[in-house]
């Protein structure tokens, strides 16, 4: 296993590199093209077969272990953001501004999966969704509908149009 984070090159030009080491010895490991280059980005996922980041905090790419390029999934629209990414099998997901986003990499179906103050966790191939029931309010939310699914399980979103 390993184990991925960053580390701050430049406070003033948000500038940062990852750094990877191995977890059980503690080495620190060579990181792979186009990790390697990446020197700005707002919040990164991994698990052992995939990379996301956005590093505009508009856009999501992607990246698997034996590809040579990164490859952009997703872009935000009408000042909707991308940040808090997290990864459930082949879903990756993360915050907007109102709601939670899922990408499906293999349909590239993206769709929201909760309505507004809902959240989203997830851990290896668990999905957590939590969303409000009953009138919206933001002062008090609750009660709140939580559904816990093996993302593995869950058949493709349908495609995304061009």
């Amino acid at each position: 296993s390993k184990l991925l984070w960053g580390e701050l090159d430049d406070p003033a030009e948000h500038a940062a590199h990852l750094a990877m080491a191995d977890v059980v010895t503690g080495e620190q490991l060579a990181l792979p093209e186009p990790l390697a280059s990446l020197r700005h980005f707002g919040s990164v996922a991994a698990s052992e077969e995939l990379v996301a980041w956005t590093g505009d905090l508009h856009s999501l790419s992607i990246w698997r272990p034996g590809w040579q390029e990164a490859s952009l999934i997703y872009a935000a629209e009408g000042g909707d953001v991308v940040d808090w990414i997290a990864i459930a099998g082949d879903l990756v997901t993360w915050s907007g501004v109102k709601t939670q986003w899922a990408a499906d990499l293999r349909s590239h179906g993206v769709t929201r999966i909760t309505q507004q103050y809902g959240t989203r966790h997830t851990n290896g191939n668990a999905l957590l969704v939590s969303q409000p029931i009953g009138p919206l309010n933001k002062q008090e939310p609750g009660p709140f509908e939580v559904e816990v699914v093996d993302a593995t399980r869950l058949p493709p979103l349908p495609a995304c149009g061009s």
